[in-house]
């Protein structure tokens, strides 16, 4: 009699056992994986661009250009900025992607008019994050009116 009470609960250990080893499987599954979602990724590098322009729409010239992430206070701007029209900059792209948030980070973008040394500055929102396959703008203007 003894040995059919040990039976059940002998059935009962081995079961908790195997749960157990199902739990830490799909843990350590997890933990390979990593804390993203598997998504499929296109190899394009994206970047979000900025365009300085005068009032009629004709591109401006602008000099010392910077880029600083208003919440990490880090400065993003890309040395290879200086484009041949002195007017298109790059924001934030793909090399700037982990350091960015999912929910978007205001980049203050900031630059001098060639023309009569005024400053000029707009934020931009980009997204980004450890998940995130590209940059994205957010919010904020494409281009930037020189007057």
């Amino acid at each position: 009699m003894k040995k059919l009470l040990y039976t059940p609960l002998l059935v009962v250990l081995l079961n908790s056992c195997d749960t157990a080893q199902k739990t830490q499987s799909q843990q350590d599954q997890q933990a390979q994986s990593g804390p993203c979602p598997d998504k499929v990724c296109t190899m394009m590098f994206a970047s979000v661009p900025v365009k300085f322009v005068n009032s009629s729409g004709n591109p401006a010239a602008v000099k010392d250009y910077r880029a600083v992430n208003l919440r990490t206070n880090q400065d993003i701007t890309h040395k290879d900025n200086d484009s041949v029209y002195g007017n298109y900059f790059a924001v934030a792209d793909d090399s700037d992607l982990k350091k960015l948030s999912e929910a978007g980070d205001n980049i203050e973008v900031t630059a001098i008019d060639s023309a009569s040394n005024k400053k000029l500055k707009a934020v931009i929102k980009v997204s980004g994050g450890e998940c995130a396959c590209h940059v994205a703008r957010v919010a904020g203007p494409e281009e930037i009116m020189v007057n």
